[in-house]
């Protein structure tokens, strides 16, 4: 089902709350983009533990793991690598179908900061992204 431009538009300038994105996504779509720049800078870990040869797997595991393959000898990381993804870190947090605003947030905090990647977060473009995404579920 597609949604037209206008009705996302109007949707936005309603009044009713019940249609705009609320404060509580722009909260979780922050703290995820955040939650993947501490894994991709090794500041913090997917949840997981290692074996007796090394060999690291995830705790838990989403539908985004499907395709990846099982630890090894030879490659021992490959779920902990996955783990540090943005895709994986959405799936933990719920926000998959908002991934792309996630990295764009990301991307954002990472080059200019927190005040930017909020005035981001709250802008016109995104919040009318958050909500199609909405409308189409």
């Amino acid at each position: 089902m597609s949604i037209h431009q206008r009705s996302i538009d109007n949707a936005l300038n309603a009044t009713a709350t019940l249609v705009a994105p609320t404060a509580d996504i722009f909260t979780r779509v922050m703290d995820c983009a955040r939650e993947y720049i501490s894994r991709r800078e090794r500041h913090c870990h997917p949840a997981g533990g290692f074996d007796s040869a090394g060999r690291f797997s995830l705790k838990e595991r989403h539908e985004c793991c499907d395709g990846i393959r099982s630890p090894s000898r030879a490659y021992p990381f490959s779920e902990m690598l996955h783990g540090r993804s943005l895709i994986h870190v959405a799936h933990e947090l719920g926000l998959e179908q908002h991934s792309s605003v996630v990295r764009r947030v990301a991307n954002c905090l990472t080059k200019k900061g927190e005040e930017p990647a909020l005035a981001l977060l709250h802008s016109k473009a995104v919040k009318r992204k958050l909500l199609a995404v909405d409308l189409e579920l």
